[in-house]
């Protein structure tokens, strides 16, 4: 195992958990309307899944003597800070597409390198809660509402009982 590169890689996938748009609005505090919830419900699971992700990458990555980096968020992001949540329903699709090229990237990386099989595994996981959320982000712009009862349905990025 090169311990270098599982650094290395679980940085990235830090980065691009730890700086994505939902991340962004976290802090930039968007303007919802009641029409907008079940897209803020949407951003608060999908924060929930990455800050576990990032978490349990951050401990590895700690564990294995380095320190983490965040990254820093994009620049296009700021101009995004005063609009209307249901405007950025259609932005947050697009970053998130983005987000899963580059979890697609960096999970075939992690097949093809000799790095720690924990990475390995939380990068497929990643990949895997992503494409989850573009589904149901998709899917709220698709009918103007959340499925079912309200409240989407999103996979949750707890640890997977693996047998050691």
């Amino acid at each position: 195992m090169n311990d270098v590169r599982t650094v290395e890689l679980l940085n990235r996938l830090i980065a691009i958990l730890y700086r994505s748009f939902p991340m962004y609005l976290r802090y930039a505090s968007p303007w919802r309307s009641d029409s907008s919830e079940p897209v803020w419900n949407t951003v608060e699971h999908i924060l929930i899944d990455q800050d576990a992700l990032v978490a349990r990458a951050a401990e590895l990555v700690q564990e294995l003597g380095t320190q983490v980096q965040t990254g820093e968020f994009p620049m296009e992001f700021t101009g995004m800070h005063d609009l209307a949540l249901d405007f950025l329903l259609q932005r947050l699709i697009h970053y998130q597409r983005r987000d899963l090229e580059r979890l697609q990237q960096l999970a075939q990386e992690a097949v093809s390198s000799d790095i720690d099989r924990r990475a390995r595994e939380l990068v497929q996981e990643a990949l895997g809660s992503a494409r989850a959320h573009l589904e149901i982000l998709e899917e709220l712009a698709r009918s103007g509402h959340p499925p079912g009862d309200g409240a989407p349905s999103l996979p949750s990025a707890q640890p997977a009982s693996h047998a050691h």
